[in-house]
């Protein structure tokens, strides 16, 4: 049994694009196969007129990656160009966010940016125009910091979802500690949390099951490169955010710029972590082995962003 999945898992390899293979050298060249508009300079408006459909932005994220600098983007350009409506998803369950989602994308006759936590799933079935874009964090900076947000929060203002963490009660304790008593923090279903958000679920089956680890990490290989724009680091976010303007320019446009601005204003600050403390040299250790899936797959994500990064001449 383990020689067939070995064999199937070499073979779904083989079948990923050929430009992920080890000895490829990539020529200069239209890294996506994308419609027009993801080329255009045109405005939204003309090029959603002339062309094609609204254009439907769907921004899934991890906690904790910094997405709600984007978002933010997203909103200050919004205002000053009504170019697409903006809406947030966060407080919803993952069941009522795939409604939601689907009552806009079935709906709405403008463009949207929608922001929300939940796993990719494969809206196409919904006869509108999706683009998927994400980022991801290195996987145990964003654990550990995952793990002091829940606790302490950050500087903005008190909302639904800190009312929520209170109400849990929890303990004031570290990562570190923590993760010396083998506690909640270092869950098993948390330490390949990139990987299960990629792979995609499909939530109306209330019995499905993932499947093994290995083929979920070659499904989120492929999800990532035949359903996403782009998937962008948080250590290198001007980079996500120009790539993002120059593969969609008519959607994407003064995204750069606003965030340049922003970032002066000190606009993003309000959402550090408080209280975030690093782990231990040994702690780390073991935690990239324990977490060698999402390593993988943030590894693959780098290895990707860089080569798109460098076809785009960011």
């Amino acid at each position: 049994m383990f020689t067939f999945l070995a064999s199937l898992i070499t073979l779904e390899v083989h079948r990923l694009p050929r430009r992920f293979h080890p000895r490829y050298r990539p020529a200069k060249q239209n890294y996506f196969n994308f419609p027009a508009y993801r080329q255009s300079s045109q405005s939204c408006r003309d090029v959603t007129e002339k062309e094609i459909s609204p254009i439907h932005v769907l921004f899934n994220v991890l906690p904790k990656t910094g997405s709600r600098t984007l978002y933010d983007i997203a909103l200050d350009v919004s205002r000053k160009t009504d170019r697409y409506a903006v809406y947030n998803t966060m407080l919803l369950q993952n069941e009522t966010k795939i409604a939601k989602i689907e009552g806009i994308l079935k709906t709405s006759n403008v463009s949207t940016f929608i922001y929300s936590h939940m796993p990719y799933l494969d809206f196409s079935y919904t006869g509108a125009n999706v683009v998927h874009i994400s980022i991801v964090r290195e996987p145990i900076d964003r654990l550990v910091s995952l793990h002091y947000f829940k606790i302490y929060g950050d500087a903005t203002k008190y909302g639904p979802f800190r009312a929520k963490m209170d109400a849990m009660n929890l303990t004031k304790e570290s990562f570190r500690d923590c993760m010396t008593r083998n506690g909640s923090c270092v869950a098993e279903w948390l330490l390949w949390s990139n990987v299960k958000y990629f792979c995609g679920i499909n939530f109306a089956d209330e019995g499905l099951k993932y499947p093994t680890r290995e083929a979920c990490v070659l499904k989120a290989k492929r999800n990532i490169i035949k359903q996403y724009l782009v998937v962008g680091l948080m250590e290198d976010y001007f980079s996500f955010v120009k790539s993002l303007e120059k593969l969609m320019p008519c959607f994407f446009s003064d995204f750069s710029q606003t965030y340049e601005r922003m970032l002066k204003e000190g606009s993003f600050s309000r959402y550090k972590t408080r209280n975030y403390h690093g782990v231990t040299a040994r702690q780390r250790k073991y935690l990239q082995r324990k977490m060698s899936e999402d390593y993988e797959l943030f590894s693959f994500i780098t290895k990707n962003f860089q080569l798109l990064k460098k076809d785009l001449d960011v």
